[in-house]
């Protein structure tokens, strides 16, 4: 990912530290090929698609 790409993540989540963000990332990219997302345990889950040259990353966020 560039880092507009970051900056993007990073407002998009906010209140979570950049590390999370980073790990979250890395950890849906690996999961992705059993179908699993990242979760970060305080309400945010991120999922990784790819085909071909092209790929996705969908972030849920949970509230109470």
């Amino acid at each position: 990912m560039t880092k507009e790409n970051d900056q993007y993540w990073y407002g998009l989540l906010e209140g979570v530290s950049l590390t999370e963000i980073d790990t979250l990332l890395k950890e849906a990219k690996d999961k992705s090929s059993s179908g699993k997302t990242a979760y970060n345990g305080k309400g945010i889950s991120v999922g990784y698609l790819a085909k071909d040259d092209y790929y996705q990353y969908q972030v849920l966020r949970f509230y109470k």
